[in-house]
């Protein structure tokens, strides 16, 4: 340095250099299910300047900050992260926050009509745009009546009433899931509206019973136009042949109550009337 008069002094000084400032470590913890908000992301800083008056700050946007390097309930995707140390010098750095796929649970058939005692296939399909095979599934059909296996994708049911299975999937341990299927189970009968014990034509029924599958036992009770008990019988081959006292009884309309017992215990009353030829 010189003044006017020429007159010169010397002064030696050193400027320091900030430690280079960026992000050192982020920790993540994937979002549990598709579209779930429940996802985090811990970052760690080092370098540049900091101080307890001017700690690091933190953002997502570069416009609000925080001290917390700690983000939560975070959905899945791709976010842009900015650290500011003491002097407000920045660096920012990308981070993706995984999230399972997305995936659509169809359960079969949605509507069937069996007859009693016969096997129906239930179906789980899950579908999905992405691979999934890395994920765990757990299955629960409810009830479990009727099915060979309840913690199966795909199990047989040979249900013995009308019943609603309920699927409860559980997708990579917390994502829950449900479908239903309906079975409709058909008594699988036939009780004649007309009898004639003389068999006046080959088509007719010569005895009155019930026709039908699986059926273990038939409780029939007949009566007579003034209400008076003219057969019962409860076996699993009951019919009516059309006498009554050792007679053949009179023509014309009987009402009937019929108790019918399937095999597997599903238990069908029936009333109604029967018109006895002679």
């Amino acid at each position: 340095m010189q003044d006017a008069l020429g007159c010169v002094d010397t002064m030696s000084f050193s400027l320091k250099q900030p430690q280079s400032f960026n992000f050192d470590s982020i920790y993540y913890q994937a979002v549990t299910c598709p579209d779930a908000k429940d996802g985090l992301i811990e970052v760690t800083v080092k370098g540049g300047s900091v101080s307890n008056a001017k700690p690091y700050q933190f953002s997502m946007d570069s416009v609000q900050w925080q001290t917390n390097r700690i983000f939560r309930k975070l959905s899945g995707g791709v976010y842009t992260l900015y650290a500011m140390d003491g002097n407000g010098c920045k660096t920012k750095t990308t981070a993706k926050l995984e999230e399972p796929p997305r995936i659509t649970l169809t359960v079969l058939p949605k509507d069937t009509i069996i007859k009693i005692g016969y096997p129906v296939q239930l179906e789980s399909r899950i579908n999905s745009k992405d691979t999934i095979k890395q994920y765990a599934f757990k299955y629960q059909w409810i009830p479990m009546e009727g099915l060979e296996c309840s913690d199966c994708a795909s199990p047989v049911s040979k249900p013995n009433q009308s019943t609603t299975y309920t699927l409860k999937l559980d997708y990579n341990d917390g994502c829950k899931y449900e479908g239903k299927a309906f079975i409709d189970i058909k008594d699988g009968i036939f009780i004649p509206t007309a009898f004639s014990p003389n068999q006046r034509d080959a088509m007719e029924n010569e005895t009155f019973k019930v026709y039908g599958e699986n059926i273990q036992n038939t409780h029939i009770q007949i009566y007579n136009r003034w209400n008076e008990k003219v057969y019962e019988e409860s076996s699993a081959k009951a019919n009516w042949n059309g006498y009554y006292r050792s007679d053949l009884a009179a023509q014309g309309v009987y009402s009937y109550h019929i108790t019918i017992t399937f095999i597997g215990g599903k238990v069908v009353e029936k009333h109604g009337e029967v018109m006895l030829f002679r």
